[in-house]
């Protein structure tokens, strides 16, 4: 039987040959340190919905209320209503299922919306009025963006890919 690529047995063997990149992931935890560094009245949680590693990961999943469509994050701030995002890799967009659920957290008076980048978080709170734009914010969220594209590539670079910035230069010559 052949082994899917990232299964827990693979990975210990071809580490360093399997192709996965987390993308959604590395911008997860970046967004995670910016909220920690920059919103210190908040409570920030991250929801991880894996990719399905066996037969039962999902069903697994949906046991602990992580169903298809539940958004990556929620922010919580005192005062203010609950903001939940969806992250998504640049040049992706939601799902339906993920674009349905956001639908039923707006009619529930709460926030939702998608980004692909820690900019683009910041953007949206100072949209809906939760977080005022500053320049000290602005700085350390694009400072994120580039550390989480540094981190892409070395993502890349390890799994014998081409980086995405230098497949871009390569396809436009």
């Amino acid at each position: 039987a052949q082994e899917a690529c990232c299964g827990w047995s693979y990975l210990a063997r071809h580490s360093a040959n399997c192709a996965m990149i987390h993308r959604e992931h590395i911008f997860q935890k970046h967004l995670k340190i910016w909220v920690r560094e920059n919103l210190p009245l908040s409570q920030f949680f991250a929801f991880d919905r894996t990719k399905a590693l066996g037969k039962f990961s999902h069903a697994r999943q949906k046991a602990h209320g992580i169903r298809k469509g539940t958004p990556d994050c929620v922010l919580l701030m005192p005062g203010k209503p609950d903001v939940w995002c969806e992250l998504k890799a640049p040049g992706k967009r939601p799902d339906e299922d993920q674009e349905a659920i956001g639908s039923d957290i707006i009619a529930t008076g709460r926030i939702w919306f998608w980004t692909t980048s820690v900019a683009g978080y910041l953007n949206a709170l100072d949209a809906k009025g939760i977080e005022p734009r500053d320049a000290r914010l602005r700085w350390a969220a694009e400072n994120h963006d580039v550390r989480i594209q540094a981190a892409l590539e070395r993502a890349e670079i390890k799994a014998g890919k081409l980086p995405y910035e230098l497949k871009k230069k390569k396809d436009e010559n």
